[in-house]
């Protein structure tokens, strides 16, 4: 049972993931096309961005020490 949990969180966190990096190509898109590729917004999401992949990566390493411990 804990190894399907596991499975699907990791499902979960790649597809976060890869609607993250779309999510992030739009904006720079966006504001590089107006020129504004050094706004404080765009870097705005894109650290918003790293805390999210920064949680989602701690909390796999937690589910796979407790697959591996349990």
């Amino acid at each position: 049972m804990d190894g399907l949990v596991a499975k699907k969180f990791d499902l979960k966190y790649r597809q976060i993931l890869r609607e993250e990096d779309d999510a992030l190509h739009r904006i720079q898109g966006d504001f590089s096309s107006r020129g504004m590729i050094n706004s404080g917004v765009y870097l705005k999401h894109v650290f918003e961005a790293a805390l999210v992949r920064s949680a989602l990566s701690a909390i796999n390493a937690l589910l796979e020490n407790y697959e591996q411990v349990g």
